[in-house]
């Protein structure tokens, strides 16, 4: 016949299979909490690159679109950074010198003040996360252009700083 465990034995082994499961479970929740934090970063910091580029850019009496002669990071002149801007509207499309030969998601058209982050989009350069954000110029004449700015980065940053 087997000896029945002690009181002692039960309670340890209950308070271990407890512990284990808290721990497990806070682990997980720190490693969610953790990956929502970087990709919330990684948004900021595309929306920044936005705003550079819109703090930056004109559009000229001919309808030309002028941007800043510095990107806000050097990464966007540097093919195959994984940084990529882009910027579409009615009769414009510039994308920046590491967009070039990409087939990235630059297609969206929105509305003045409406902001969309998403990602990751298969790409031929692979999974890029993408910022867009669309803007309504007044140009002196009173008429309104509406463009789309975008900033795209590879999904590898997000994975290196999550790994």
């Amino acid at each position: 016949m087997r000896r029945a465990l002690s009181l002692q034995t039960r309670l340890l082994w209950a308070a271990s299979l407890a512990l284990a499961a808290f721990l497990g479970a806070t682990g997980y929740a720190l490693d969610l909490a953790f990956k929502r934090s970087a990709l919330q970063a990684m948004r900021d910091r595309m929306q920044s690159y936005v705003w550079a580029y819109l703090s930056g850019s004109d559009i000229n009496v001919g309808g030309s679109l002028i941007l800043p002669d510095i990107p806000p990071e050097p990464r966007f002149e540097r093919p195959q950074s994984g940084l990529y801007a882009g910027v579409v509207g009615p009769g414009i499309e510039w994308r920046s010198a590491s967009a070039l030969g990409r087939q990235l998601p630059f297609d969206l058209r929105l509305e003045p003040g409406r902001t969309q982050f998403d990602g990751p989009i298969e790409t031929n350069v692979g999974g890029v996360y993408r910022f867009a954000q669309g803007v309504a110029w007044e140009m002196t004449n009173g008429k309104e252009v509406q463009l789309t700015f975008f900033v795209a980065e590879h999904e590898a940053v997000l994975k290196r700083q999550i790994t």
